[in-house]
């Protein structure tokens, strides 16, 4: 067959075929930069130049459990804590728990049920005398035995009329002498143990703080029943608050002033709800008038759910 007769069928059956499908969009190629080559893909940035969220960059929420369990536990931590420094749970009294340490002359600790932590200083601390002491007139310079020369380098010495001025001798043998601790000596040691321990009591605090906040929201609602229907003041010592619109005011502005803080956030909250509730289904809601007013004090918006 003739070249000119075959030509001439392929341009029949490619003018005949149907269009093709569209295919996918051409990759642009990127014009050339500074210092990169035509037709070369310009090299990605740095890592640090980058920015990729990592966890240290995310926000952190502690959540912190409340109530009686969550308070024995976090006080246990707490004298645990004490017990890895050496220093004795010795009793638990009226809510204190008091700690002695392994030497008498540090004083002791007491933690108290809303979590303050004070030591005491000990007055006297009687330890053996290897030799008699040289009293001179007005002073005392006790000699320590060696057992005790951890701290006989910080001793105050005392020279008024209510010191120790020397060995009380029981028998011929026998001496014995009180010793103060320096006071620089004592407070280094309670500071040191106070360091080692404060996770756990900073810990045991964060729970007293949110067990007291839980414990008054859920109270909130009785004392906001307690204005609207008995005029009891919200601020102890206030006067009676006889009608309804002295009552809308307290509550009011008991919302209008709490803390811009997410606590103060959780009692306006319930306020709010104890309003929706409770004044705004009663015979005497709060009126527009009273609410504009309210939230340009607050400078904010008071949800009554309805405008």
């Amino acid at each position: 067959m003739p070249w000119w007769i075959l030509a001439a069928a392929l341009a029949q059956e490619v003018a005949d075929a149907p269009a093709a499908a569209p295919g996918p969009p051409a990759v642009e190629v990127p014009t050339a930069e500074a210092g990169v080559p035509p037709g070369e893909v310009p090299a990605e940035p740095a890592s640090e130049d980058v920015f990729a969220p990592s966890l240290d960059d995310l926000p952190v929420y502690e959540v912190v459990v409340w109530g009686e369990d969550a308070l024995r536990e976090s006080r246990s931590e707490v004298a645990e804590a004490f017990e890895a420094q050496g220093w004795e749970h010795r009793h638990t009294r009226d809510g204190v728990m008091v700690f002695r340490p392994p030497e008498a002359w540090k004083g002791s600790a007491r933690l108290h049920s809303d979590g303050r932590l004070d030591f005491s200083r000990p007055v006297v601390v009687p330890a053996a005398a290897s030799a008699s002491p040289t009293i001179g007139p007005g002073e005392y310079r006790p000699r320590m035995p060696t057992g005790q020369m951890e701290y006989g380098a910080d001793i105050d010495r005392e020279t008024g009329p209510g010191a120790s001025m020397g060995p009380y001798t029981a028998t011929a043998q026998a001496e014995i002498q009180f010793l103060v601790p320096g006071k620089r000596k004592v407070e280094a040691a309670q500071t040191r143990v106070l360091r080692e321990i404060y996770p756990q009591l900073a810990r045991h605090r964060a729970v007293i703080r949110e067990t007291a906040y839980q414990e008054s929201l859920q109270f909130l609602p009785a004392r906001l029943d307690a204005v609207w229907e008995l005029g009891a003041p919200l601020v102890e010592g206030d006067p009676e608050l006889r009608s309804l619109e002295d009552r809308r005011a307290a509550v009011l502005d008991f919302w209008a002033t709490r803390a811009d803080t997410p606590e103060g956030e959780g009692v306006r909250r319930v306020v709010e709800l104890w309003v929706r509730e409770v004044v705004m289904t009663s015979d005497a809601p709060v009126t527009v008038g009273e609410r504009l007013a309210i939230e340009s004090r607050a400078g904010r918006t008071l949800d009554l759910g309805v405008r």
